[in-house]
This record gives structure tokens, sequence and C-alpha cells, in this order.
């Protein structure tokens, strides 16, 4: 290193040989730092009460002092915890007596120091990545619990069954809220009758509506807590998650675990132009340029608004414009909620554009909106069994070959 010619100069690099006498913790520094070439390196040297700003060149065969500060112990003892220790360098003031071995001692130092920060900081990520999965997984954990909580299990004395919805009169007072829970009936044998989704709950009345009618009536029995669906669900998102973790030979696209943590790494949306496309609805400028950012991304695209902005809008038209592209592809709508998903496919199905339109869903669930209850694979097996029954019927009045 290049030491000062002063007499202030003498009394600092003294001071400072006394404080780097165990080897430096030293951190690259990265940012706007005035460099005198394209080549040059810039670094703090942490000793037991000082800190030198350095800078290196590869093909020089010594570092210059930019600066140095006196700081706290627990500062350089937490850069000794943290970063790059020389420990087997010796930190000398002054000229080098060989320049070849000096140059070669300079490369391998920057190296080690680079090496050391790349594997700090694929650490890091790494404890990052954990987190956030573990973080998935506590959330699944506190679903289960909630779930699992103790609701209690009710008696009722008498029931009448209306074709999928069954009321029945409870021995006691209900306490609870159990409004859109799933319940079990039970007889008074604890044999099982029917299963659906409590609809109304007050006083001494409850009310079900069944997944589907039941085979025999009941008279008396109970009402269990019936989380089987739930169970299920959980089941499959932590198929899921340990799927993406472990980066299963079952994920379609190897790249998903990392675009889930790094965001950022996800392919940038090329660009759409907006006049080139045949607008199936009248959207505003900010719709359009959604459309055009979802046509033109192939990882994802996330699009936020409060209700009421057009989200809905937007989803039927990327839609209709991806299978302008390529009608055959296939595209799948998911969604939290089942009012959310039902206004989309009623959305879609109005553009009357020929697209052919599945919902997927339980059709004895009282969830599903009676919008689209028709595109549900039940209603449209039904629809083309009766078709093909019709067609099959000989014509009256005809004869037969």
């Amino acid at each position: 290193m290049k030491p000062s010619s002063s007499s202030r100069g003498r009394r600092s690099r003294i001071r400072l040989k006394r404080d780097l006498a165990e080897p430096p913790a030293i951190r690259r520094l990265i940012g706007n730092v005035k460099k005198r070439s394209p080549e040059e390196e810039h670094y703090f040297f942490f000793g037991s009460s000082s800190r030198l700003h350095i800078a290196f060149d590869r093909s020089a065969p010594e570092g210059t002092i930019v600066g140095a500060d006196t700081v706290n112990e627990s500062e350089c003892d937490a850069a000794r915890n943290h970063h790059y220790v020389a420990e087997h360098f010796d930190i000398v003031f002054g000229r080098p007596v060989s320049t070849g071995p000096a140059v070669e001692a300079v490369v391998r130092l920057i190296n080690e120091i680079q090496e050391h920060e790349e594997a700090a900081s694929d650490a890091l990520a790494s404890r990052e990545e954990r987190r956030l999965f573990d973080q998935w997984r506590g959330q699944l954990d506190a679903r289960e619990a909630f779930d699992s909580r103790s609701s209690s299990a009710l008696r009722f004395s008498n029931a009448s069954i209306d074709g999928f919805r069954l009321t029945t009169q409870l021995v006691s007072l209900l306490e609870e809220d159990i409004f859109e829970e799933r319940r079990r009936v039970v007889d008074d044998k604890n044999q099982f009758v029917a299963a659906g989704v409590v609809e109304a709950a007050g006083g001494l009345e409850v009310s079900l509506y069944l997944d589907r009618e039941p085979r025999r009536g009941v008279k008396s029995g109970m009402l269990l807590p019936d989380d089987s669906a739930s169970s299920i669900k959980l089941r499959r998102e932590r198929s899921a998650l340990e799927a993406v973790r472990h980066q299963s030979a079952a994920l379609l696209r190897p790249e998903l675990p990392r675009l889930l943590i790094h965001p950022d790494e996800a392919a940038k949306a090329e660009s759409v132009d907006l006049d080139s496309v045949t607008w199936v609805q009248d959207l505003d400028q900010s719709k359009r340029e959604a459309v055009s950012a979802a046509l033109g991304s192939r990882d994802f695209l996330v699009v936020e608004g409060p209700p009421g902005t057009g989200k809905t809008a937007f989803i039927a038209e990327l839609v209709a414009q991806t299978l302008s592209r390529n009608p055959a592809a296939r595209i799948l709508i998911a969604s939290q909620t089942n009012v959310a998903l039902d206004n989309a496919l009623s959305r879609v199905r109005g553009l009357n554009v020929g697209i052919s339109l599945l919902r997927i869903g339980n059709i004895t669930s009282s969830k599903i909106s009676q919008d689209v209850i028709e595109l549900t694979a039940d209603e449209q097996l039904r629809r083309w069994r009766t078709r093909d029954r019709t067609k099959e019927r000989p014509i009256p009045g005809g004869g037969s070959d």
C-alpha cells in the first residue's frame, strides 16, 4: 500500500500497522464510487478500531489508501462476522520489493473477496427461500388449525326434507355461528343420511342445502362438523407446496420455484401493437395496455385494481384475444371465490365469440351462480344425452329399414 511521506502520515502509518496486526475484514464498495480506471475496485478494510478505504487495480502491485476513519470496536467485530477476513495475506505498508508476486497477491485477494461475497449472497438467497416457503407452510398450518377448531355436534329432534333442503329443529339453542359450515347429517344410530352447507341458522332452527337428495328421510339425529372437503383442499395445497419447494419432476415448468421466489427474473412482456388488435369490447386505454402486456407475457403478470375498475372486463378480453391468436389454446380461469369466477365466465360468454366454456364444480352446491349452471359438466352432459336420444328416436309415421 502506498504510504504518506508526511510526519503525520508516518505516525498514522505506525498506528494503522498496529491496528492491522490481526487479519482485517474486507468489504467491497459498490455504488457511486469515483474510479480512476474501469478496472479499479474499492474496499473497506476493518482493523480493530479503524476503517481504511483502499482502491485496488488488478494490474497494479499495490493498493492506494483513499481514506481512513476511526470506528468503534463493535462495528469492526460485526465486519469480521459478516465479511471476508484476509487470514492468508500480510498487509504491508510500503512499496513491494518484487512487482510480479505483489500483482499476483492483489489478484488473488480480489478473487477471494469476490468468491466469499458470492457465496454469502447465495447463502442469503437460500435462507430467504426457506423463509418464504416456511411462511407459506405456516399459513397452511394456521388454516388447518382453524378448520379443525372444536365445532360442536348439534342434536336435532325433528327434521323435514324438501328436495335438496333439510330443515332441522335443535334440542337446545344455537350458541355459535355455523353459517356456511359444512355438516354431516346422521340419524340416532349414527348412520349417514346426507351432507351439505348451512344456509340459515338461528335459535332452534338450522337449514342445510344438501349435496344431493337423500335416499331416505330422518326424524332426529345429529349435525356433525364435516371438514372432509377442506382437508382434501389442504392436502392438495401441501402437495403443491412440496412439489414447488423440492422442484419435483412433475412440474410442467421446472423454473417455477425460482420465479415464485424471484419474480423480478420473469421474462419482460413483449410489446404488442395496440392498433393491430381488433378489440371485442370498448375498453379504455389502461385496460387495453393491460391486455397488451398480458398477451406479451411469457411467465406471469400481476394486474391490481380495486373493485369496480374493470378487472372482469380485462379477463374476458384477454380470453377472447388469446383464442383469436391461437384457437387451439386451453385457458384455465381460477379464483379464490365462486362469485368472481362466475362473473368472469358470464362476461366471457356474453362476448358471443364462439368460445366453449366448462364450469368445474359441484352442481348441487348453492355456491355456483344460476347464470352459469348450464356451463357445468353435469348440465352439458345432460343436454348432450337429451340431444343424442332425440336423434335416435324414430320419426312418427315413418318406416324402418
